[in-house]
């Protein structure tokens, strides 16, 4: 399966500076960042808008809105084979892990290592279009 290059990313993240650090890690790793949302709401206002052209969504997981599995859902009401990679910064969202694997979500902790989250994306992409359509 031939990934688009560069990976197109729909960055969320409720702190700002949390997207500033990432945002320059994707983009020195040869993603690129087309859209960003503050909250569950944005990503799914993004998801939505059809001007929006990205091959993976990158999220925290714990913010304002939708957040975790009912983000996943939110999202994929919107696109359905949308890959998703989650951000976690807490420990405790380590039991989403297994249920994440389940729906094809990776998670990757806070603060990322630049091999493993740009793995994770390029794993989660590769699997979106590998799926076969229903």
């Amino acid at each position: 399966v031939e990934l688009r290059s560069p990976l197109r990313v729909l960055l969320v993240d409720d702190d700002e500076a949390v997207r500033a650090a990432v945002r320059t890690l994707l983009e020195g790793g040869g993603c690129t960042v087309v859209a960003e949302a503050g909250d569950g709401a944005g990503a799914v206002r993004a998801a939505h808008d059809p001007s929006l052209s990205f091959d993976v969504v990158l999220s925290d997981v714990e913010m304002p809105g939708p957040k975790g599995m009912a983000l996943v859902h939110e999202l994929r009401r919107a696109r359905a084979r949308l890959p998703i990679v989650f951000l976690s910064g807490y420990a405790s969202s380590r039991h989403f892990a297994a249920e994440f694997r389940a729906h094809g979500i990776e998670l990757v902790a806070k603060p990322p290592a630049p091999g493993e989250l740009l793995g994770a994306l390029q794993r989660a992409a590769s699997r979106a279009q590998a799926a076969p359509d229903r």
